[in-house]
């Protein structure tokens, strides 16, 4: 499997993350909310035309914008 952003997979589909190609404090931002190398995330739904990311990660929910999608790095699982 190739990697790719996180805000390049469908809605629906699981990824474990990689890694995040950002700064320090979006990176700390990104840990603070449950995001880490490691995590399986599944994307739960998208708006298009850079609206937010909402997806769930370990029980809980949350959303993200695109750009911050963007930079993290992840690679798709098969459920």
């Amino acid at each position: 499997m190739t990697n790719k952003a996180l805000s390049d997979i469908k809605k629906g589909e699981k990824a474990e993350i990689l890694g995040f190609e950002c700064g320090q404090s979006l990176c700390q931002r990104l840990c603070a909310l449950g995001l880490s190398e490691g995590k399986i995330v599944k994307k739960l739904s998208e708006i298009r035309m850079g609206g937010p990311v909402i997806l769930q990660v370990d029980r809980a929910q949350i959303a993200i914008g695109n750009g911050m999608a963007k930079k993290i790095i992840v690679r798709k699982i098969s459920e």
